[in-house]
C-alpha cells in the first residue's frame, strides 16, 4: 500500500501490547498505531472492555492525518467475553433473550446481545460519518470468531462454528456481489474489485484462487517468504520494520498553572494513561480531561516537564515536547482556583516551550 502512496494506520481500543501488537504492526510496516493509551475512551463495559463508539473519531482522525489516501486496519473489542452473568445488568434493554436453559447463561446471552446492539449503533454512526467524507471509501466488516457462549455446529443454521459473515460497504456506487471466501482471501477479493494488484501474496490470490494446486503452492510461497531463503525476493526482503508512532495526535503542554502543592498542565490529547515526569522523575497525576492534568507536586522555577503516554507495562508510546516551567506573577500570589473541568486555555500562560 505504501508503494501506491497510501498512509497506513492500525487502530485498536485495547492496550498496545495485547497479543504483541506493538511489535507485530511495526514489523508489518504500519506508519502509526492508535491504542487505548492514546484514546480518550470514557465508556467501558461491565467486564472492562472499551466501548467501540470511540473508534469513529479515531478512524476519522487517521483519515484526516494525511493528505494522501489511507489504509486503516481497526480491531474492536466491545463484544468480547467473558460475558457478564449477573442479572439486571441493563436497565430497560431494547432486546431480550429468554428460555435459555440456565439462568447464568441467559444473563450472559442478554449481556452479549446488548453489546452487539451498541456495536451496531457504532457502525451506523461510522457509516453515516463516512457517507459525508469527501474521499471514496470502502469499509470491510468481519468477525474473527463467534462469541464464547458454547455454541456447537448443531446450534447454527450454517452448521459450522468456524464460519463468520463479512460485509463490504462503500460511500460510492459498487455493485453488490455475494461470494463465500476463506478469511485469507478477503483482502485480495476487495482489492481486486478496486483494481489494486500490488503485493506478492495479493497477486497470487487474485490470479490463482480456485485453480489446480492453489493451496499447496500458497504454502510453498508462504514458507519461502517467512522461513525459507526468500527466493521470491531474490533473497533480499524489500520490506523493512518501520519506526512506527503511536496515535496520530501530538501530546502537548501549552501552559501550567501552579499552586502551593500542585499544578495543572493545560494542553491536548491527554488520556487516562498519561504520566508526567518533572526533571525526569515520575510525579503523581490526576486526570481531569483530555486537555488538563493535575500533578501533585510543588513546582520550582526552571523545572522541566514532560507528559508520557505509557502502557501498564511501563512502555512509553508517545511523549510531549519538553517544557520549561517559569514562575509567573500570578502564581506568586498563590492562586488557589482549580476548576473541575479545565478550560481549553487558562488566563495565565506560565510555561514556555523549550
Amino acid at each position: 500500500m505504501k508503494s501506491l502512496g497510501y498512509g497506513t494506520h492500525a487502530i485498536h481500543n485495547n492496550t498496545a501490547t495485547f497479543y504483541g501488537r506493538s511489535k507485530v504492526f511495526t514489523n508489518l510496516g504500519y506508519d502509526n498505531f492508535s491504542t487505548i493509551e492514546t484514546m480518550d475512551a470514557k465508556e467501558r463495559t461491565k467486564t472492562g472492555w472499551a466501548k467501540d463508539s470511540v473508534l469513529t473519531n479515531e478512524i476519522m482522525d487517521a483519515l484526516h492525518s494525511t493528505s494522501e489516501p489511507d489504509y486503516i486496519y481497526t480491531i474492536s473489542v466491545q463484544g468480547h467475553g467473558d460475558y457478564y452473568k449477573e442479572s439486571a445488568q441493563v436497565e430497560d434493554p431494547e432486546i431480550t433473550v429468554q428460555n435459555v436453559s440456565e439462568k447464568e447463561q441467559e444473563n450472559a446471552v442478554n449481556y452479549y446481545v446488548e453489546q452487539i446492539r451498541e456495536m451496531d449503533d457504532f457502525l451506523e454512526q461510522l457509516c453515516a460519518t463516512l457517507s459525508e467524507f469527501d474521499e471514496d471509501t470502502v469499509l470491510v466488516l468481519y468477525g474473527d470468531h463467534l462469541p464464547g457462549l458454547g455454541f456447537t455446529d448443531e446450534d447454527l443454521d450454517n452448521g459450522d462454528v468456524y464460519q463468520t459473515e463479512y460485509v463490504i460497504w462503500s460511500n460510492f456506487d459498487m455493485k453488490k456481489k455475494d461470494k463465500d471466501l476463506n478469511a485469507y482471501q478477503l483482502t485480495a477479493e476487495v482489492f481486486n474489485r478496486l483494481n489494486i494488484h500490488t503485493g506478492t501474496i495479493m497477486r497470487y490470490h487474485q490470479r490463482y484462487a480456485g485453480k489446480k494446486r492453489y493451496l499447496s503452492r500458497l504454502r510453498a510461497l508462504q514458507y519461502d517468504m517467512l522461513y525459507g531463503e526468500q527466493y521470491v525476493y531474490r533473497k533480499q526482503n524489500p520490506y523493512l520494520q518501520t519506526d512506527m508512532t503511536f496515535g496520530v495526535q501530538e501530546v502537548e503542554i501549552n501552559s501550567v498553572l501552579a499552586s502551593e502543592e500542585s499544578a495543572i498542565l493545560y494542553g491536548a490529547n491527554y488520556t487516562q494513561c498519561s504520566h508526567v515526569e518533572v526533571n525526569g522523575e515520575d510525579v503523581e497525576v490526576e486526570f481531569i480531561s483530555n486537555s488538563a492534568l493535575r500533578i501533585l507536586t510543588k513546582l520550582k522555577d526552571g523545572d522541566r516537564i514532560q507528559v508520557l503516554q505509557e502502557t501498564a507495562k511501563e512502555k512509553v508510546l508517545r511523549t510531549s515536547s519538553m517544557f520549561l516551567y517559569t514562575v509567573s506573577d500570578l502564581e506568586k500570589k498563590e492562586t488557589e482556583a482549580e476548576p473541575e473541568t479545565a478550560p481549553t486555555k487558562p488566563d495565565a500562560q506560565t510555561t514556555t516551550e523549550e
